[in-house]
């Protein structure tokens, strides 16, 4: 029987501390439901089916107003050129076309809104993502008092969803607003070896092997399929310092600064996230 990953533990404490320890800082922790419960979006942008409380699907129709709002989109499916069997193409569209694809999702087609800067939304739909009470409580602060926020981005899309492995260079306070997904995380230098080992093992180690600079070889190719070997189907290694997190609606995820982790989206409805990136190694 093999090994399954260790679970990341709850952060203890976070409601009434002032600050979390550095020693948490250090490590990846799951964030509970109580510190995101002031996020709007979580319950105007998505409705139950039925009467499931765990099962969402996107409020199209609240999104509507602004289907001009230009987003980050990637697709992955059929290449209409004929030119190969699949592609994986990122590209700017109106909202309107991913909320078109979401009410009425062509087979064998996977469009995922992805990484879209909060800064780049009009202020209604920022209006329904503030910054979580867990930032307001323990994110460190610049001279005044605004919150030291490198960048927040938006994520939505049916499921599979998949992020292959990859390193922040800041912190990053990861929430769940629908859906399930898993997130399996290493520590910074069993990462990086894991990653050089890849490259190597693909022909690839001659370049840049810290990590830092991707393309879209993320996402498509020999990297992608060999990193996701590595992180979900190989036997798990108890010596790699491993972590699985388990999310779902309403809860979230302290990633420290220079964590790998490679994210996965479940079920048949609607997953959506929103990740929030630091500037500082000493946010919290």
């Amino acid at each position: 029987m093999s090994l399954k990953w260790k679970l990341v533990r709850p952060i203890e404490g976070v409601r009434y501390n002032n600050r979390v320890t550095a020693e948490l800082a250090n490590q990846p922790r799951l964030l509970p439901h109580s510190q995101f419960s002031n996020i709007d979006a979580i319950y105007r942008w998505f409705r139950p089916v039925g009467r499931k409380a765990d099962r969402h699907v996107l409020n199209t129709a609240s999104l509507r107003p602004f289907a001009n709002t230009a987003v980050p989109l990637e697709y992955t499916g059929p290449d209409p050129t004929g030119a190969s069997a699949k592609l994986f193409k990122r590209f700017d569209a109106p909202l309107g076309v991913f909320l078109d694809y979401i009410d009425n999702p062509p087979e064998h087609v996977r469009m995922y809104l992805a990484q879209c800067s909060l800064k780049s939304l009009p202020p209604p739909m920022r209006k329904s993502l503030p910054l979580p009470d867990f930032l307001r409580t323990h994110g460190a602060r610049k001279k005044g008092s605004a919150l030291d926020i490198y960048d927040t981005s938006l994520w939505i899309g049916l499921p599979p969803t998949y992020t292959p492995l990859h390193r922040d260079p800041n912190p990053n306070c990861f929430f769940q607003m629908a859906g399930r997904k898993t997130v399996r995380l290493l520590p910074p230098d069993k990462g990086l070896e894991l990653f050089q080992r890849v490259k190597k093992r693909i022909g690839e180690d001659g370049g840049d092997l810290s990590g830092r600079m991707r393309g879209e070889e993320m996402m498509m190719g020999r990297e992608r399929d060999e990193l996701e070997r590595e992180v979900w189907d190989a036997v798990y290694d108890p010596e790699s310092g491993g972590l699985e997190a388990r999310l779902e609606r309403g809860y979230g995820l302290f990633i420290p600064e220079g964590w790998w982790h490679s994210v996965k989206g479940h079920g048949t409805t609607i997953t959506a996230s929103v990740s929030a990136l630091g500037t500082s190694s000493t946010w919290y």
